[in-house]
């Protein structure tokens, strides 16, 4: 079965108001930082030698925060430290996260020579004004920009980022956002419906009731777009989130979502393994400096760990599977038949996969926990 390697680095220019992912604002002049986290990671990645001992990683995937604020020279370093330390299959898909007004022909060339042959870019959204709101510091210009200098540097597998379901958001606009991005011409878009974390300044507005979110009825409106604009040119939905021209699926991606095996180096990244024949998940410190510490004693940075039971795994492949497009095998015709009647609204079924429906697309989350629950109890 294929496994991941994740890297994550957590530096950006400034916090997004919905981003609840581990990252620090950095301005010039952190190089020092930077250096001690590379080293780190390194340490880190020496550490589980002999846990990933005769494995060959599928992908790498170099994620963040904005990996494209690294040095190009110590971006290099970092690769080159990870290849010397775990095997990587001939193949494998190395994708790099980038925002566009940090992408520049230096670190690109610097990714290129290291292996990367996958770009993610953040663009968010076709409207300078949506941006600004959202708090990112490129233009509609820079994705632009940043998709060309990507492609003239022979970079083509590119990925676009975009998010929906803000306030005061249309229809009109997301419609045009979405033809916006499809005329880019990337092999991949992710669109991820906004989601209100805590800890985030759009929790505080929305706690404030300085602004609110659509309803209910207009988040599926949007959802209807993004179908009928994304298939219509071309890509296919092959997760919720998620559309690409067909061949160019994430697979790094695709590796959480099969349940696969995969490993997580820097602060706040998780890993998902196999540790004297039982599974386990940990995930790192969020914090920098506390990671830099630990790292520098070798010392694991973990700050949670859990091996995983029966009820949680089952939990954990049904909320995962569902969310394919090729639909969560269950195994058995029967068991599949029984979920489809009891939940006829929400799943179809093909042999023994349970696949979801547009209305099921809607409430995967809670339908998950039902239908584990029922996976469980059957009778």
């Amino acid at each position: 079965m294929p496994k991941g390697l994740y890297v994550h680095i957590p530096f950006c220019t400034s916090k997004c108001m919905y981003c609840a992912f581990y990252s620090i604002p950095v301005g010039t002049g952190d190089d020092e930082l930077y250096r001690q986290y590379v080293k780190s990671v390194l340490n880190e990645a020496k550490m589980l030698e002999d846990l990933t001992a005769n494995t060959k990683f599928s992908t790498i995937y170099i994620g963040g925060g904005t990996p494209s604020k690294l040095p190009a020279g110590l971006f290099y370093e970092l690769v080159s430290g990870l290849r010397e330390q775990f095997d990587f299959e001939k193949e494998i898909e190395f994708t790099v996260e980038a925002n566009p007004e940090s992408l520049s022909e230096d670190f690109l060339k610097a990714a290129i020579d290291s292996g990367v042959n996958r770009l993610s870019i953040g663009a968010q959204y076709g409207s300078d004004e949506v941006l600004r709101f959202l708090g990112r510091t490129h233009t509609v210009r820079d994705v632009e920009v940043s998709v060309a200098l990507a492609r003239k540097m022979g970079i083509e597998n590119i990925n676009l980022d975009l998010i929906f379901g803000l306030p005061n958001e249309t229809s009109e606009s997301w419609a045009s956002t979405l033809k916006w991005a499809v005329s880019l011409k990337p092999t991949h878009i992710s669109t991820y419906s906004l989601t209100v974390e805590e800890n985030t300044k759009l929790k505080m507005l929305i706690n404030e009731g300085r602004i609110d979110l659509p309803s209910v009825e207009r988040i599926v409106e949007l959802f209807r777009i993004r179908e009928d604009i994304l298939t219509s040119s071309g890509y296919r939905r092959y997760e919720i989130s998620n559309f690409a021209i067909p061949g160019h699926e994430s697979r790094h991606n695709l590796i959480y979502w099969r349940w696969h095996k995969y490993i997580g180096l820097g602060a706040s990244a998780s890993s998902f393994w196999i540790v004297d024949y039982e599974l386990w998940r940990w995930t790192n410190v969020r914090d920098v400096r506390k990671y830099i510490e630990l790292t520098s004693q070798n010392i694991p940075p973990k700050d949670f760990e859990e091996n995983l039971d029966d009820n949680m795994a089952r939990l954990e492949k049904v909320f995962l599977g569902l969310r394919l497009a090729e639909g969560l095998d269950v195994g058995d015709p029967f068991i599949a038949e029984a979920i489809r009647e009891n939940f006829p609204e929400f799943v179809e079924i093909e042999g023994t996969k349970i696949k979801l429906t547009f209305k099921g697309m809607l409430v995967a989350d809670h339908l998950a926990i039902d239908i584990a629950d029922f996976l469980e109890n059957p009778d």
